[in-house]
């Protein structure tokens, strides 16, 4: 890992045959952490616990987002520079050099305890984000990459600095659409900021890529002809796992717990379940936010749950929340908005059968054969009936493993064109933002495709 000035080293050895490419997403893992400066949160810790906060601690995120930098950074002919918003930072920017892969931190927001003074007094940093624009306007005038990937429109704490680009075409990859009608009915709320930038960015993009053809249509409903292509995500292998007794019945966990994630369906099924099979067990990982927790703790208390449930905020690093989650035999994961939740796959990755809803994409997984557990949304009572059904049906239990297994090795086979796909995809925006070329039919979304 090398420290670089930037400037210095980009303007002055610009590589016309290679592709570069600058990333701008959010992402952060251990080895991440380990390269850049950052800030122990000693006294804001001692702040939170006076205040009623919760304990904060740097932790995992957007894994998915590894895994492309990863398969972009090993490709010969592509040139790639990652620009990534990190609480904590020493420093307003940090600049590293890992395994050919450029790396531009920069902090949005101030330290603690500046950073609540300008919360309560700049309110426009936390609206407009104009000294972030300011700083991602410096990194790519100094990178002067072909194509800007912009990884997450939905998030505008970095997502703005899409409107600036300028001269350079702008490609989005869509991690969900926020904009979804169907968001306001699931999720209960929605920032109308969140859901206008994301709009502006659509309109803004030379070209987008989603991972199915709901986001697609969504996208094309709001921009008519745009130009929009099929994702795969990279991924990589699983980690491996401590062999660990099974303790508990059922495992439910997001990075947030929220009603879009399905708790209030979880909870409401295993108290159906409890009727049948007092002693049942549900851990709940996740982060749970203030204003949801009281929401929470009265559905436990309504439903007499309190034996049954045992609560453990979101682990910082992945790894441990896995073997935290793999003590439970089976997964519920209710989902009500997500295509396919990543929890679903990670869960059959770990040979948990799983229970959860229809959404527009969890019918896929029963395709070719039977890997998961489908009820309508809200349907608790099929639910807590299937959750019985694992409880007491050990082949039913083996062939919902088995075929998950199965499930997840053909995905990887799959995923592993993802990132030749991803750099042809740029490839054909240059040429057509360049000269004209027209894009190749068949790099765009198959508009027969019906999943």
């Amino acid at each position: 890992m090398e420290q670089i000035d930037c400037v210095k080293k980009n303007t002055n050895s610009i590589d016309k045959v290679r592709l570069r490419v600058a990333m701008l997403c959010h992402v952060s893992n251990p080895e991440i952490r380990q390269n850049i400066p950052l800030v122990i949160p000693k006294w804001q810790n001692v702040f939170n616990k006076i205040v009623g906060r919760p304990h904060f601690d740097y932790s995992d995120y957007a894994p998915w987002n590894v895994n492309t930098i990863r398969g972009l950074g090993s490709v010969d002919d592509l040139e790639l520079h990652v620009i990534v918003p990190h609480l904590g930072l020493r420093k307003w920017t940090y600049e590293y050099v890992d395994k050919g892969v450029y790396y531009h931190f920069f902090r949005p927001e101030p330290l603690f305890p500046w950073v609540i003074i300008e919360k309560l007094f700049r309110k426009k940093q936390y609206k407009d984000y104009p000294r972030t624009r300011k700083i991602v306007k410096s990194f790519i005038k100094s990178i002067q990459p072909d194509i800007v990937d912009l990884v997450g429109a939905e998030n505008p704490y970095y997502s703005i600095c899409g409107l600036d680009v300028e001269g350079i075409p702008l490609f989005i990859t869509c991690q969900t659409v926020y904009s979804n009608p169907n968001r306001e009915k699931m999720a209960g709320k929605v920032s109308k900021e969140r859901w206008n930038l994301e709009q502006s960015l659509f309109w803004k993009a030379d070209a987008l890529c989603c991972m199915n053809t709901m986001y697609r249509d969504l996208i094309l409903g709001y921009v008519p002809g745009a130009k929009v292509f099929p994702l795969i995500w990279p991924d990589s292998p699983f980690p491996k796992l401590k062999p660990c007794e099974k303790k508990y019945d059922f495992a439910f966990f997001s990075m947030l717990v929220s009603s879009k994630k399905g708790i209030d369906s979880a909870l409401g099924a295993l108290a159906l379940v409890k009727k049948e099979k007092p002693h049942v067990s549900l851990l709940v990982v996740g982060h749970i936010e203030n204003d949801y927790k009281d929401v929470i703790d009265k559905l436990v208390s309504e439903y007499d749950l309190t034996n049954n449930v045992i609560f453990h905020d979101f682990f910082p690093e992945q790894i441990d929340m896995f073997n935290y989650v793999k003590q439970a035999r089976f997964a519920l994961l209710p989902v009500k908005l997500d295509f396919i939740s990543g929890t679903i796959l990670q869960a059959m990755e770990m040979g948990m059968p799983i229970v959860t809803h229809i959404t527009s994409g969890t019918p896929s997984l029963n395709k070719d054969r039977e890997t998961v557990l489908l009820s309508e949304i809200g349907d608790t009572e099929t639910m807590a009936k299937q959750m019985i059904c694992l409880m007491e049906d050990d082949n039913l239990v083996s062939r919902l493993k088995e075929n998950g297994l199965i499930y997840m090795q053909e995905s990887h086979k799959k995923a592993a064109a993802g990132i030749t796909q991803k750099v042809k995809q740029y490839k054909a925006v240059v040429d057509y933002y360049r000269h004209g070329i027209p894009i190749p039919k068949e790099l765009l979304y198959n508009f027969d495709i019906k999943e």
